[in-house]
């Protein structure tokens, strides 16, 4: 516990945070003392981020369930590396299920030509089975 452990934090009384916009933090805060969190879809990347950080598992599911709404072609390819980066596996799930569906449109993207390669080996496993076997080579 960092600010009973005689560092700095401990003698300051404060502990600073400098790659957290204070709009996040302040969301966490409420959502660890208050309970009820109203997220503004704005804020729920950089959220979710400190969730998983902080394991907040109940916030981060809350994130995910927000930024699913907002998953369209032009955001899908990087709200999937934020979920794979974040073990967000629902935002994940709908994430892959989306380049899956709209497969010809995202493909094209440039974005998408610049996911890693475990990435687009989970979109290529989940679109395998939506190939017909007569399109493949004999």
């Amino acid at each position: 516990h960092r600010l009973g452990s005689g560092m700095r934090e401990a003698r300051e009384g404060s502990m600073e945070l400098p790659d957290v916009q204070y709009p996040a933090m302040r969301a966490v805060l409420e959502h660890l003392y208050g309970g009820a969190t109203h997220l503004e879809p704005s804020l729920a990347l950089q959220v979710l981020e400190l969730a998983d950080r902080y394991f907040i598992n109940d916030l981060k599911r809350l994130c995910e369930t927000i930024l699913i709404q907002e998953v369209t072609e032009e955001t899908v390819i990087p709200l999937l590396q934020a979920a794979d980066r974040y073990s967000a596996q629902q935002l994940f799930k709908h994430c892959i299920g989306f380049t899956v569906g709209r497969f010809v449109s995202v493909v094209g993207r440039p974005d998408y030509a610049a996911l890693s390669a475990p990435l687009m080996l989970h979109v290529q496993h989940a679109l395998a089975p939506l190939l017909s076997p007569s399109a493949s080579p004999a």
